[in-house]
C-alpha cells in the first residue's frame, strides 16, 4: 500500500530525473555553436550550473530509491527521517532548476 506507492514514486522520479538530464545534455548539443561555448558564454555557464544541480537531485533520488525507500517501508525510523530530508532536498533542487531555467531562457546560446 503506502510502501508500494513509495517504491513506485521513487523509481518513477529517478527515471524522470535521468530523462531530464539527458534532455538538458541533448539540448546543449543542439543549441550551443561549439563545445567551447559551454565555458565561454553566459548560456553555457548557466547550463553547467543547471546540469550540476540536476545531477545532485538525481543522486538524492537514486539514494532514496536504492537505500532508503526499502528500509523506510520495512519500518526503519532513521531511514524514514533521511528519506524525508532527501525528498525535501529534491524539492528544493527542482525549484532551483526551475529558477535556473528562467535565467537560461534569457541568455543567447551563441554568445
Amino acid at each position: 500500500t503506502s510502501g508500494r506507492l513509495l517504491t513506485a514514486f521513487a523509481r518513477t522520479m529517478t527515471g524522470v530525473l535521468a530523462l531530464l538530464l539527458a534532455a538538458v545534455v541533448g539540448l546543449a548539443i543542439l543549441y550551443l555553436p561549439n563545445p567551447g561555448a559551454l565555458l565561454h558564454t553566459a548560456y553555457g555557464q548557466v547550463l553547467l550550473i543547471k546540469i550540476a544541480v540536476l545531477s545532485g537531485v538525481l543522486v538524492l533520488s537514486a539514494a532514496n530509491h536504492l537505500r532508503f525507500v526499502g528500509a523506510a517501508t520495512s519500518g526503519s525510523k532513521q531511514a524514514l527521517g533521511v528519506l524525508r530530508a532527501n525528498i525535501a532536498g529534491e524539492q528544493f533542487g527542482l525549484i532551483a532548476i526551475l529558477a535556473i531555467t528562467e535565467v537560461l531562457m534569457r541568455q543567447n546560446p551563441g554568445g
